[in-house]
């Protein structure tokens, strides 16, 4: 992974057209970007070796989720840098449209499966999970409400800090 992201970074270090369009095949979206890395991966080597290891052992949870035409669509490798910020609480599937209807299946649409690399404590940020929050309405619900609260709060911040500038405060 490391000469992976050595390769990537390379390749995107500048602001050219051909760096915003490596960007895109190299690395994912993520929040909180300041020394974190979401790497996509070959699936090759050692790489190709741990998804095989971990889809054998979660065989029974997956064939009962999955069908035999499920696809992989993205393996990746997140990667967080000493003193890198912390992630706000966030979900990555949203569970409601944008008019606030459910948009859940009766099937999965994503399975995400995170697997630790490496030994990991809260100390270094680790990833905080929150069970079943993935179809309940309530949680995305107050989600949302929250983050409208937090965009509006920061927005008059912002605000408030261009009439100080100005004077008008």
């Amino acid at each position: 992974v490391d000469e992976h992201l050595i390769e990537a970074l390379a390749l995107v270090s500048d602001d050219s057209p051909s760096a915003r369009q490596e960007n895109g095949r190299w690395f994912g979206d993520i929040r909180a970007r300041k020394l974190r890395y979401d790497l996509k991966l070959r699936m090759v080597g050692a790489v190709q070796l741990v998804v095989r290891q971990t889809a054998c052992s979660l065989r029974h949870v997956l064939s009962a989720q999955v069908t035999g035409a499920a696809q992989l669509c993205e393996l990746a490798c997140i990667i967080v840098d000493p003193g890198a910020p912390a992630q706000a609480l966030h979900y990555d599937t949203p569970l409601l449209d944008d008019v606030g209807d459910i948009s859940v299946e009766d099937e999965p649409a994503l399975i995400t499966i995170f697997v630790p690399l490496q030994n990991i404590s809260s100390r270094m940020g680790a990833t905080c999970l929150l069970p079943a929050t993935h179809t309940s309405v309530e949680a995305h619900t107050a989600y949302l409400a929250a983050a409208d609260k937090a965009v509006a709060a920061a927005e008059a911040a912002e605000a408030a800090a261009k009439n100080a500038a100005r004077g008008d405060a």
